[in-house]
């Protein structure tokens, strides 16, 4: 609900129950699930590469190398089991495998396991390539809303490309050094 000033002098305030909702639907437009779909696919949500036990064995001794160093510098059991919960939830999440993705293509947006996303709310994308798959990072118009990734193969580079440079211009692709690191150690 939102509560702006009116034009009009004489009634000082206004009340428009319906002005949260339309700022809402700038990204989400059910109008677009009535256009055909150029071309569909799946995909995982992500790269995953399989952990054998010399991972998760380099993973333990790290932890515990980590928080023993920690112990017996600071005496702090509080930093201490917090590397050791964090070493856990790390080997919890690196065994988990990417759900599958539904992507849709359309004239004025592509929709992602149905929910629909209009171009007009991107400004551009960059092309990622991964070994044998790739991805397409959509940078926002508005500055808190998050990137967006479409994963595929590289089979499908070209026709993805194609309909995107038609629609947002094409920026260089930009790693930072964290997403390498991440994809070096098998994230």
């Amino acid at each position: 609900m939102a509560i702006s000033k009116s034009k009009d002098k004489d009634k000082g305030f206004s009340f428009n129950p319906n002005k949260d909702k339309e700022d809402k639907e700038d990204a989400f437009q059910p109008d677009g699930k009535n256009e055909e779909p150029l071309f569909n696919w799946s995909s995982p949500n992500g790269f995953s590469s399989s952990k054998n036990f010399i991972w998760y064995l380099v993973l333990i001794i790290i932890t515990l190398g980590l928080s023993a160093l920690i112990y017996f510098s600071t005496k702090d059991k509080i930093t201490t089991a917090v590397i050791i919960v964090s070493g856990i939830l790390i080997g919890i999440y690196a065994s988990k495998k990417p759900r599958v993705i539904n992507y849709q293509l359309i004239p004025n947006g592509f929709t992602v396991n149905g929910r629909y996303y209009n171009f007009g709310s991107y400004r551009s994308f960059s092309v990622i390539h991964h070994g044998d798959s790739s991805s397409v990072v959509l940078t926002p118009l508005k500055r808190f809303m998050p990137y967006m990734y479409i994963y595929f193969s590289d089979d499908m580079a070209e026709k993805i490309e194609a309909v995107l440079t038609g629609v947002l211009p094409k920026e260089t692709s930009r790693q930072d050094s964290i997403d390498n690191l991440l994809r070096k150690i098998g994230f």
